[in-house]
């Protein structure tokens, strides 16, 4: 935990930076003591990693601030969009440790709640004073599921609410379950809420809410609401008093689910033994290169998507990273010219991401996810990375064992990581190692073997 004194902290640097991007909605704010001072959000998922930092800048400029104004930066660290939530804590840990301010994560879920909890209070009948309201927000996690939890609300004396109070944790839920359980949960809860509120994303959920209002004599009440930066600078704002921050480095989004960002490298080996004497006869008679890839390769990297991921990436989130993600690099290997395959990666800070590695069936079993593998970690080592993250499925084994002998170190689990049977993810790190340079200082980080050299 790191401290700062009062008057720093009161006097000096007042001002709270605050973002969200975990939903479509694009949302930043500056507070002053917990206090709004203005906001701007705007609707538009795919554009995120391009708008957030001009928003910021935008949103400055109107309140006569600059980025030295600034004392802390406050971040919804998910869960929600796998892309969105990432570009807001990437965006957030770079401003603070570019302008070296204290960072604080919070939970978008909880910010929800209680922007949600607001939103209704103006727009519906209010709640008495502290008559307990159990909000739960909903972010559409698709397949019938939702991002969500359970917040118990009130209202202090006069017309403020207080910070919520959670009574069930953040996760993913199927919705057809979920409002069975909160209905058992009602039941079973010594003190009962006075209404439930569902806030949020609720246009898809109509039948499931139905469910908990004939089966509970209670007040359900439903509100569409979008997430608001606002609650999410509340939220860290006890936290920035007592000093209460989040490192910098070691901050990372919690995903909950995540689209498959693990490859099948070994696909051929789990079903049999490889015969050696024709995979070094494949590997000694291609010509292998490696090179950034470009718009124009598009098509053919959603042919491999297709054939390695059973939710695949469509043409226009690849296009939207290579245009507009300023953190992703993606490689390409060629084989005799032709594409085999391909890895990508974001490149936050010190740290490199891997999202996607795939190599095409017909070239499957020949190691070359190890060598692409090999030069997303040459890569990140050269433009500055220390250390590597990745994903993978608790069951491959196989997988894992190549990962490990590329230092690669499990250092924890996502629970029901996997959308399609609910499998856990293990979590591993790598440290990379320094890079080497040629005598003249010339290495190219964009072509190379597939080693570390």
């Amino acid at each position: 935990m790191s401290t700062m004194t009062d008057t720093l902290r009161d006097n000096q640097h007042p001002y709270c930076l605050a973002m969200d991007t975990s939903t479509s909605s694009m949302t930043v704010a500056v507070l002053n003591q917990g206090k709004l001072l203005g906001e701007i959000h705007s609707q538009a998922e795919r554009n995120h990693s391009i708008g957030l930092l001009p928003h910021i800048q935008d949103l400055l400029k109107s309140l006569d601030l600059q980025a030295r104004d600034i004392g802390s930066i406050a971040v919804g660290r998910g869960p929600g969009s796998y892309t969105g939530v990432r570009i807001s804590v990437s965006v957030a840990k770079t401003l603070a440790w570019s302008l070296g301010l204290p960072l604080i994560g919070v939970s978008s879920l909880e910010a929800m709640a209680w922007g949600g909890f607001d939103q209704v209070q103006r727009e519906h009948s209010p709640s008495e004073v502290n008559q307990p309201t159990w909000v739960i927000p909903l972010m559409d996690a698709r397949r019938k599921q939702a991002f969500t939890g359970i917040y118990e609300c009130l209202v202090k004396g006069g017309e403020e609410s207080a910070r919520p109070l959670e009574v069930m944790p953040d996760g993913i839920r199927l919705m057809e379950a979920w409002v069975k359980q909160i209905a058992e949960k009602i039941e079973a809860s010594a003190y009962k809420p006075a209404r439930v509120v569902f806030v949020g994303e609720t246009a898809g959920f109509a039948e499931q809410i139905q469910f908990l209002q004939e089966n509970w004599t209670g007040q359900v009440v439903q509100q569409a609401y979008q997430i608001e930066a606002e609650y999410v600078g509340k939220l860290a704002y006890p936290r920035w008093i007592q000093g209460d921050y989040d490192d910098t480095h070691t901050l990372v989004p919690n995903y909950t689910q995540l689209p498959e960002a693990e490859v099948n490298l070994l696909a051929k080996a789990q079903k049999g033994a490889i015969d050696m004497e024709q995979h070094q006869a494949d590997l000694a008679a291609w010509s292998i290169q490696f090179r950034l890839m470009r718009l124009e390769d598009i098509p053919e990297i959603c042919e491999i998507e297709q054939e390695s991921f059973t939710t695949p990436w469509t043409a226009g989130a690849f296009e939207n990273e290579l245009t507009n993600n300023q953190f992703a690099k993606y490689m390409i290997l060629e084989i005799d010219g032709h594409i085999g395959g391909y890895g990508g990666m974001w490149l936050i800070m010190d740290e490199a991401h891997v999202t996607n590695i795939a190599v095409r069936s017909m070239y499957r079993g020949k190691k070359l996810g190890e060598r692409l593998l090999r030069e997303l970690m040459r890569t990140a080592a050269f433009l500055g990375a220390l250390r590597m993250t990745l994903e993978v499925r608790a069951s491959n084994h196989i997988a894992q064992n190549l990962y490990e002998k590329l230092g690669f170190r499990s250092v924890g689990v996502r629970r029901g990581y996997y959308t399609d049977n609910r499998e856990d993810a293990i979590i591993m790190w790598a440290d990379l190692p320094r890079m080497r340079r040629s005598k003249n200082g010339t290495q190219d980080p964009t072509v190379g073997n597939g080693e570390i050299t």
